[in-house]
């Protein structure tokens, strides 16, 4: 039976977390490789997405969405970001887990109280003073944020027994 959650901030260095709301059971950091080879970077994320969906089984999928075009300053980089989202669309489907991508925006409004004015390190001493102290990598954090975004606001859909 599928339960929890996956939370994502894809990017070189996607962080990711899984748990049941409230208890947070395992996160970790899978390093890609560069942008300038993006066939090996979303294989990697491919077989990554395909360990965690496997192993976890989680109920939902849940990632930091994309920046929207218009907030994209490189193009090398917005492939990136789409690339990533478009391969964990695609996994996730592959492993019939529903998924969703929250802007970052709302997510820290909803989870930290405002969305302006986080830094990198400033999110990092957030999550550890709330809750998370072992993690150290700002991409696990805003993992962590989108998870406890999730863990605030996912419902799930219930089975109608037939």
């Amino acid at each position: 039976m599928k339960a929890g959650i996956l939370a994502l901030d894809l990017s070189s260095a996607t962080g990711w977390v899984y748990g049941q709301p409230g208890a947070l059971q395992a996160s970790g950091l899978w390093k890609l490789p560069p942008v300038i080879e993006p066939g090996r970077t979303f294989n990697a994320l491919a077989g990554a997405l395909a360990d965690a969906l496997a192993t976890f089984q989680p109920e939902v999928v849940v990632m930091e969405a994309p920046l929207n075009l218009a907030a994209q300053t490189r193009h090398d980089t917005a492939y990136q970001q789409f690339g990533l989202a478009a391969i964990t669309d695609t996994m996730a489907d592959r492993y019939e887990t529903p998924i969703y991508a929250v802007s970052v925006q709302n997510a820290r409004r909803k989870v930290l109280g405002t969305a302006r004015g986080w830094e990198k390190p400033a999110i990092v001493a957030w999550v550890q003073a709330n809750g998370f102290p072992a993690v150290e990598n700002h991409n696990i954090a805003d993992a962590i944020v989108v998870w406890l975004y999730a863990c605030a606001t996912w419902k799930p859909r219930r089975r109608i027994a037939a």
